[in-house]
């Protein structure tokens, strides 16, 4: 069990004199986590937890945004299973996390370039994790993992700038209902693989990763996306 107080106070000053900034908030967290873990015998074993996690705004959160953001709360709940002997492991987890005013990347930059959020009022990502180890000498080892996951907004509305004819800009926003949305930079598949050589001061190991398609705001529009990409990397040394 965790309890967290935290008491946050940032008073700013803009170079006129004038007050950009001025905050003073109290947050209480209790962060309980119950876990049971099973050895089945000496190859196979299992596992199963429930957390709660709460996590106040960071100082960006409030300087970023029209209004004060809002803690987010995650109910995290997770099963897994493993199996291992001298030559071979493999594992798959299962988690359902489920969050209050989940603070999310929107697709806004602010005045310095860095990625901004907004609380979201429910979101969920769940999803499974699979990975596979494999021995084949003292000197030749295989790690393969990935992920499938779904990551979503279960009623999302966008806001975004309004400009008249002349691209003046408005006070008034544009809102726009989207419901059901992806998460933004949430790819529903990652995969990672290893391969690790070491022989007689030879070290080479091959390094590959997929990601898919992740897009770039919560609207969920192919066109405000990135296309999904596989990279390797290769390494050779001697010593």
């Amino acid at each position: 069990m965790q309890y967290r107080y935290i008491n946050y106070k940032d008073r700013t000053v803009s170079p006129e004199g004038l007050p950009t900034l001025n905050i003073d908030e109290s947050f209480s967290f209790f962060n309980p986590k119950a876990g049971a873990f099973w050895t089945i015998n000496p190859h196979n074993s299992a596992y199963a937890s429930l957390a709660v996690a709460q996590k106040e705004p960071t100082r960006n959160n409030y300087t970023d945004g029209p209004q004060y953001p809002k803690p987010e709360k995650l109910l995290d709940y997770e099963l897994g299973y493993t199996y291992r002997n001298t030559w071979f492991t493999a594992g798959v987890t299962v988690y359902y996390m489920d969050y209050i005013d989940q603070l999310v990347l929107n697709g806004k930059l602010n005045d310095i370039g860095e990625s901004m959020t907004e609380n979201v009022k429910e979101s969920y990502r769940t999803g499974i994790e699979l990975s596979v180890g494999a021995k084949f000498t003292d000197w030749l080892r295989w790690d393969v993992n990935g992920t499938w996951s779904r990551n979503r907004i279960r009623d999302y509305t966008e806001y975004l700038s309004d400009y008249d004819d002349s691209w003046n800009y408005l006070p008034t926003q544009i809102e726009r209902r989207l419901g059901n949305t992806p998460i933004a930079f949430s790819p529903a598949f990652t995969a990672n693989s290893l391969i690790a050589f070491h022989y007689e001061g030879w070290d080479a190991s091959l390094q590959s990763q997929y990601v898919g398609r992740q897009y770039l705001d919560n609207s969920g529009s192919k066109d405000n996306s990135l296309d999904a990409y596989f990279v390797n990397h290769l390494h050779v040394g001697y010593t």
